[in-house]
């Protein structure tokens, strides 16, 4: 990890603030080899006693994380090819041919990865813009990759249907942990610290093994000589240029599954069984035929505490989420997903899930209005709860 400025949280896994470099390194010695050890990814300009103020985080990196499987917040898993390496190594490519500084290393058992990042005006919201970065970095990883396999089709005069190169595309797709975007509380292992679970060291990624795969890469970071020969290596990462992160500097989020567009009120809905107005925020998602985790949760969290049955919230997500796509090894709408995970009855017998706030809702990308007050239906979302 590189320009580390104190004070800052060091997790053990509990955090505790350390206010200078002795301080923290005396933490490490003192706990490596016996607790998983963490600090912040970003630095902080301000501080409130014993704790950074987190959205005063200087926005010069942002942090990607890419594991071995992805634990979605429903509960199901996904193992990811070569336990994440190829999704690191991807990315890593990307940068490199667009000659992005970027700092890689094997956390022992998945990838982190630090790009130095730049904003020329004053930061708007810095969780919305630390999201952008990262999606726009993996979104444009992943234009590439699609692009490369439509001429590989091409190429070869491969005549594949829709649905083949969809299922292809699925398999090459790369993935990031989303649980880190937008995180500006954000810790990440420590490098030179152990991994307790799998008994091996984050460590960064030296040129001579990069391009060695999963297998080597691991191996090397179980073997404690080669972890003390590091040590004495300085590390500058890869790659000089800054990524220019100030067109995505908007105070709110830009990547969704599908961008978000405003929906007119006097816009018909397709019939899905509503039975009254919705929220400017809610009729995106509305329309959308696919909807992730969060964005489900989200309408049915609404639609509970507007008063809507079990059933009759399942009858919607039935008509609304009509299209199939990849979930592990079967293609099945989201709907058919969610009920085999049982996403609505799980959210119905919870008393303490609330809709969002709304400047999460903002964040997110989801609220379309900059006044506050504009809303006249706000009294059935965000501030429904009197919360901010």
């Amino acid at each position: 990890m590189f320009s580390l400025q104190f004070p800052r949280e060091i997790a053990t896994p509990k955090r505790k603030l350390v206010r200078t470099l002795n301080e923290y390194l005396r933490v490490i010695n003192k706990n490596n080899g016996c607790n998983n050890l963490y600090t912040n990814v970003y630095n902080f300009e301000t501080f409130n006693g014993w704790q950074p103020v987190y959205d005063t985080a200087i926005v010069d990196r942002i942090y990607l994380d890419f594991d071995p499987k992805m634990i979605h917040e429903d509960g199901s898993v996904t193992l990811r090819p070569e336990n994440g390496y190829y999704d690191f190594i991807e990315v890593f490519k990307w940068c490199r041919e667009h000659g992005y500084h970027i700092y890689p290393y094997v956390s022992g058992s998945g990838y982190h990865v630090y790009i130095k990042v730049t904003c020329h005006d004053d930061i708007v919201n810095s969780k919305a813009l630390i999201l952008n970065m990262q999606k726009s970095i993996i979104d444009e990883v992943n234009k590439s990759l699609k692009a490369k396999l439509e001429e590989k089709c091409i190429k070869y005069d491969r005549l594949i249907t829709g649905e083949e190169f969809e299922k292809e595309w699925e398999q090459i797709k790369v993935v990031a942990d989303t649980k880190v975007m937008g995180k500006v509380d954000q810790i990440s292992r420590i490098p030179f610290t152990i991994n307790m679970k799998c008994n091996r060291y984050c460590i960064p990624i030296m040129p001579d093994i990069i391009y060695e795969r999963d297998t080597i890469i691991k191996k090397l970071a179980s073997d404690i000589n080669y972890v003390r020969k590091l040590m004495g290596t300085k590390f500058n990462g890869y790659g000089e240029k800054l990524y220019d992160g100030t067109t995505m500097n908007t105070g709110r989020a830009l990547h969704m599954e599908g961008m978000y567009i405003p929906i007119g009120d006097d816009e018909p809905l397709k019939d899905v069984g509503l039975r009254e107005n919705v929220p400017q925020c809610l009729r995106w998602i509305f329309t959308q035929e696919v909807l992730g985790w969060d964005m489900r949760r989200i309408e049915i969290v609404w639609l509970k505490d507007n008063a809507y049955l079990m059933d009759e919230v399942k009858s919607i997500l039935y008509k609304q989420l009509t299209r199939p796509r990849r979930h592990g090894m079967y293609m099945q709408t989201d709907y058919e997903h969610l009920m085999h995970e049982g996403q609505v009855d799980y959210i119905f017998k919870r008393d303490n899930l609330f809709f969002p706030t709304h400047d999460k809702l903002r964040v997110m990308g989801l609220c379309p209005y900059e006044d506050n007050g504009a809303c006249v239906l706000s009294k059935r979302g965000c501030r429904m709860y009197n919360r901010r």
